[in-house]
C-alpha cells in the first residue's frame, strides 16, 4: 500500500471515528428528551389527578341548583307570610 491509500484510509477512519462520536452523542441527546418528557407526562398525569370530570362537576352543580331553588322557594313562602300576617294584623287594628 502506497503513502497515497494510507492518507486516504486514515481520513476514511477519522470519519468513521468522527460519525460515532456524532452517532453517541445524538443518543445522548435523544436520551435527555425522552426522559424530559417522560417526567413531563408524569408532570402531566398528576396535575390532571387534581381536576374534577365535567361529568361530576355537572352532576354536583345540578344537585346544587335544586337546592337553591327548593330553599328560595322556603324563603318565598316565609315572605308571603309575613307579608299576609302584617295585612291581617293591619286590617284587624285598623
Amino acid at each position: 500500500m502506497n503513502e497515497d491509500e494510507s492518507v486516504k484510509i486514515a481520513i476514511l477512519e477519522e470519519k468513521i471515528r468522527a460519525s460515532a462520536e456524532t452517532l453517541r452523542l445524538q443518543a445522548v441527546e435523544y436520551e435527555r428528551r425522552l426522559s424530559d418528557l417522560n417526567h413531563e407526562a408524569e408532570r402531566l398525569r398528576k396535575m390532571q389527578e387534581t381536576y374534577v370530570n365535567q361529568t361530576l362537576y355537572q352532576t354536583q352543580y345540578k344537585y346544587l341548583v335544586e337546592k337553591i331553588d327548593s330553599i328560595m322557594k322556603i324563603v318565598y313562602i316565609g315572605f308571603g307570610i309575613i307579608l299576609a300576617l302584617q295585612l291581617y294584623f293591619k286590617i284587624r287594628g285598623g
